[in-house]
């Protein structure tokens, strides 16, 4: 199987804003569509995770329940270094986010990140947190755009998914 992604990684940083994207995500165990954000020390250039912080704005791990199921989580580090992550999830009330465009995303600022699907929030998380306050105050991030297939959280495709699978 093949992945593929786009980003802005060394084309453009963002540090707060409005992002979103309006999709028609594949279906089936083993797709793993992806919209995220994820943090660039500005010292070295380079990526720290989670200690530089990421934004999933949009997860999902395909399957018979997951194809109507959309991920938002934060990732950063407690002062001690140790991994934190919050999340939430959005289910559909019918069919699944390959049946029509849905528009996935983040509002972002210095107090506070709000996450929606059709401009229905269903996740928010509070940037006046000292471990938030750390990463996403502190460091610009770039946008990734992926579709990955297989992998720990998505598992491997079933005989099932159909291939070639487009994310649009």
């Amino acid at each position: 199987y093949t992945s593929g992604s786009v980003h802005t990684k060394r084309k453009h940083l963002f540090q707060y804003g409005m992002f979103e994207i309006s999709a028609r995500l594949p279906k089936g165990k083993g797709v793993w569509p992806a919209f995220w954000l994820l943090g660039v020390d500005p010292r070295t250039g380079s990526v720290a995770w989670p200690r530089t912080g990421e934004l999933d704005i949009l997860e999902m791990i395909g399957g018979e329940v997951e194809d109507s199921t959309a991920h938002g989580t934060i990732h950063t580090t407690d002062e001690n270094g140790n991994h934190i992550s919050q999340g939430s999830q959005m289910v559909l009330d019918s069919g699944t986010f390959n049946d029509a465009f849905h528009t996935f995303g983040v509002i972002w600022t210095e107090t506070e990140v709000y996450w929606y699907v059709d401009d229905i929030i269903y996740f928010y998380a509070d940037m006046t947190d000292p471990n938030y306050d750390k990463a996403f105050n502190t460091y610009e991030a770039y946008i990734i755009i992926n579709l990955a297939i297989g992998g720990s959280w998505a598992g491997t495709p079933a005989p099932t998914t159909e291939f070639p699978a487009r994310y649009y």
